[in-house]
């Protein structure tokens, strides 16, 4: 199976020599990040007609069953920079379900996002069918040299139940995971993988889940070999890895995505996460990437 072809017209092109981390992008206006007119509050009474989303920090139900072309009409009215984002995370979100069908089974896993930076490519999954679970958190490696002491990374997590009662809400448990057949793949991005190991004894010395069916994967290093593999010196190898550095590396992600930072030393706040609606921004891109998903094209 190969991935569904978007066509995009604009390439993203990144100045790292003398540590310049600008991005310039091609043929878009890197200020055009503006607000939507539209009241926030027209958009949650919408939202709050439905069904409520399948997990927190999700899809909302609404945007599945949306007119068409009423999503298409909506799309065209965003910023490109909007657009580009939607299109691009289509991109990766088509991309990463071709490789996890591959190596686990087309609806054979759940995909466990970690923190912000996964959150697009989970959010197009989600759009596709797949099973998705959201889990903010962020800064792991914080806590990494707590590595040789597991009770103080056990000061950390089980004072305040409040996020290991979330965890459970979303079936992220032993006795759920260990009775599930499917594979429960964790992924974060990494750089050198001290956030997916701090993950991983987390889970194991706090929260009891320990199982063969349990991956955990650098979404990012994942994709990379995987492109280099089976796309070498493509256009689809080059998306990813410009996708990668903008969206990842440079965490811009986090604009788009609705996943806030929530700092692993700071879990009591995860109530007050769960209590906030979408703003415009989050939802906008949520349709867009729905757009873009179901065949629409974006040309700049």
């Amino acid at each position: 199976m190969m991935i569904n072809r978007i066509n995009i017209n604009p390439y993203i092109k990144f100045d790292l020599l003398q540590n310049k981390r600008q991005p310039v992008f091609c043929g878009l206006k890197q200020d055009v990040f503006e607000k939507r007119a539209e009241d926030v509050s027209v958009i949650n009474s919408r939202i709050n007609k439905h069904a409520a989303q399948r997990v927190p920090f999700g899809i909302e139900q609404p945007i599945k069953t949306f007119d068409l072309d009423y999503i298409k009409e909506r799309t065209d009215k965003l910023p490109e920079e909007y657009k580009h984002a939607a299109s691009e995370t289509a991109f990766m979100a088509k991309l990463s379900k071709e490789m996890l069908d591959r190596k686990y089974g087309k609806d054979n896993y759940v995909f466990v996002s970690i923190g912000t930076s996964p959150a697009g490519i989970a959010k197009g999954l989600e759009l596709m069918g797949q099973d998705v679970r959201y889990v903010p958190i962020s800064s792991l490696s914080d806590i990494y040299e707590y590595r040789s002491n597991i009770d103080e990374i056990q000061k950390i997590f089980d004072p305040d139940k409040k996020y290991k009662n979330f965890l459970d809400s979303i079936g992220l448990n032993k006795d759920e995971i260990k009775k599930d057949k499917r594979h429960y793949v964790v992924a974060d991005f990494t750089n050198e993988g001290t956030s997916l190991g701090t993950a991983s004894l987390v889970a194991d010395s706090c929260l009891g889940i320990r199982s063969n069916n349990v991956d955990y994967i650098s979404i990012n290093k994942e994709l990379q070999n995987y492109t280099e593999k089976n796309y070498p010196e493509s256009i689809t190898q080059g998306r990813a890895d410009n996708y990668i550095f903008r969206f990842f590396v440079l965490s811009h992600m986090e604009r788009y995505a609705g996943i806030p930072h929530l700092h692993c030393k700071n879990l009591e706040n995860i109530d007050n996460l769960l209590s906030k609606n979408k703003t415009i921004e989050e939802f906008n891109f949520e349709v867009a990437l729905r757009h873009y998903l179901n065949g629409g094209e974006y040309e700049n």
